[in-house]
């Protein structure tokens, strides 16, 4: 064979081995690093700019500065989903609020009622520990526009900073039925002047 010939084979060979061994190189790392990253000799994977996670499969997320609601700029780490508590009658039915008035942050979780969990200058710790605040009340008729309980959506302070309202969801039984899967769902307005701890319903019921 001629020489071109034979550097033709040598070079298709090198390839196919190449290829051959690519798939052992990249499990070598969890999930290959997403294709993202770059496997290390000891099985770690360095993820590039934007991405994170043991396999570099969670992306980050910077926000830009503004001066209304980005002071001094934050991230967003998104990765696997975490449960945290539930789901049982002791525990939380429906997704943490937060809110933040003058400095001062209060968790809320739900469960009929509504209970904050903290307040101070953090979220993190053991939120499912039951509150000895009852912030918000469902009603005490099931017929009543929450009687079968009252869940906090969210929470606002407004913009003079001398009332926070609150978006709850509320579920009642018209007919005075049993609390269930037929409950009548709506949304209600409940407002607080002691900084988010308690709220009462205008117009209630």
């Amino acid at each position: 064979p001629s020489l071109i010939y034979q550097e033709r084979m040598k070079t298709s060979l090198l390839a196919f081995v190449i290829l051959a061994l690519l798939p052992l190189v990249l499990c070598g790392c969890p999930n290959g690093c997403s294709s993202v990253g770059l496997c290390g000799a000891d099985g770690t994977c360095s993820c590039p700019e934007g991405r994170t996670g043991p396999d570099c499969s969670g992306k980050v997320v910077t926000m830009p500065q503004t001066p209304y609601k980005c002071p001094t700029c934050y991230h967003v780490e998104v990765g696997p989903a975490e449960l945290y508590f539930g789901p049982t009658v002791a525990y939380p039915d429906n997704p943490k609020a937060a809110l933040n008035y003058q400095g001062v942050l209060t968790g809320y979780y739900s469960n009929n009622n509504v209970y904050a969990y903290t307040q101070g200058n953090s979220l993190d710790g053991n939120f499912v520990v039951p509150a000895s605040i009852v912030s918000l009340e469902s009603g005490t008729d099931v017929r009543q526009f929450d009687g079968c309980g009252a869940w906090l959506n969210s929470a606002l302070a407004s913009p003079d900073g001398s009332a926070v309202y609150g978006f709850y969801h509320g579920e009642n039984q018209p007919n005075g039925g049993e609390c269930g899967a037929t409950d009548h769902k709506s949304i209600g307005l409940a407002v607080s002047y002691d900084g988010g701890k308690t709220y009462s319903k205008p117009n209630y019921p």
